[in-house]
């Protein structure tokens, strides 16, 4: 039985912090997009754009290409969310506030577009707009996870908030850690995916995030949706782009975040049982991150490249990460991991 989250108007957990306007490129690997967004709370630091480079022909492992009916389901064009019986059970079901959403949209800008709300600390989402409607999708979910976080927490505690597409969207207690400690957990050969700066700007840098590690998952789902975006462009839209590895961001922050559970398991063991959200949302986010993104990506590799699979295959098989794909298979079962990550 689906759960209902009372709307606290008043409680702010995250302060926006406005500085005026900054201006932003290379939010998901583009070289020609240029983003406007308020300087709040949510990621401020530039990222860097990736060289662009020789597409190989993609040699993407098919030990995943026959699919249970559950897993399947996720790759049907009908379902942008992909969500899990397990997480069901936490989800925030937001109204559709507009119909009018971005002409230059396809499903996913326009899904986010259209759930934006009115509330404490909420921007308008006009203000994360970008040409590029992949960065302005990645944009406009910092918004809506701010907006959530600051208007639907009624554990009080610290959380927060993210959207996840078709109206769900759900808030996550912070665990007692902080940002700077999951560093450590992070090999080196899944650091800066094929030259990306990602883990010099966010996991060392951002340092006003540092008692809120879940930013780690924030940045995640912003570049999940923006990559869900750019392969609805190249699927609806012939998309011309001049950005590349439009995936990378959600392959790289899904190592991270495996990371930050790992971290979370050896310094906040209680974390878990306290916090039953971060688990199935976790799972949901890796699942969308290799199913509908790697390999449903791999048609446009302008979406996913050879560097992508290679990264991916190191997590899959490099001793370094060795503790990396043991925490999945202790905390998010052997038969998940083999099915979904094929470890």
């Amino acid at each position: 039985m689906k759960k209902t989250l009372i709307l606290l108007l008043s409680l702010v957990m995250f302060t926006s912090i406005s500085c005026g306007d900054e201006t932003l490129n290379f939010i998901n690997g583009s070289s020609d997009a240029t983003v406007t967004r308020p300087n709040t709370d949510e990621n401020s630091n530039q990222e860097p754009g990736v060289k662009d480079q020789e597409q190989d022909q993609l040699q993407v492992p098919d030990s995943k290409q026959d699919k249970d009916a559950d897993i399947d389901n996720l790759n049907n064009e009908e379902d942008l969310s992909g969500l899990q019986d397990e997480l069901s059970d936490y989800l925030i079901h937001l109204s559709q506030i507009r119909s009018s959403t971005p002409s230059q949209g396809a499903r996913v800008l326009q899904d986010v577009v259209g759930h934006y709300f009115s509330g404490s600390a909420c921007m308008a989402y006009t203000n994360y707009y970008s040409s590029d409607p992949d960065t302005y999708a990645h944009e406009a979910t910092h918004g809506l996870n701010a907006c959530i976080r600051n208007n639907y927490n009624n554990t009080g505690e610290v959380v927060n908030g993210f959207y996840l597409l078709e109206g769900n969207a759900i808030v996550v207690r912070e665990p007692h850690i902080k940002k700077s400690q999951v560093a450590r957990y992070i090999p080196d050969t899944l650091k800066n995916m094929d030259g990306t700066k990602r883990y010099n700007t966010y996991i060392v840098g951002q340092t006003s995030f540092e008692s809120n590690p879940l930013y780690i998952f924030d940045e995640w789902s912003a570049y999940t949706n923006g990559a869900l975006e750019a392969i609805d462009q190249f699927k609806t839209k012939n998309y011309q782009t001049s950005a590349i590895l439009l995936g990378g961001g959600a392959l790289e922050f899904m190592m991270y975040a495996t990371s930050l559970g790992l971290a979370i398991s050896e310094l906040d063991p209680g974390y878990f049982k306290r916090e039953p959200r971060f688990i199935p949302l976790y799972k949901h986010l890796v699942e969308k991150a290799v199913i509908q993104i790697l390999q449903g990506g791999a048609s446009y590799p302008k979406v996913v490249d050879q560097s992508m699979v290679n990264y991916f295959e190191k997590f899959k098989t490099d001793s370094s990460a060795e503790k990396l794909r043991n925490f999945v298979r202790t905390y998010m079962g052997t038969g998940w991991a083999k099915k979904v990550l094929d470890i």
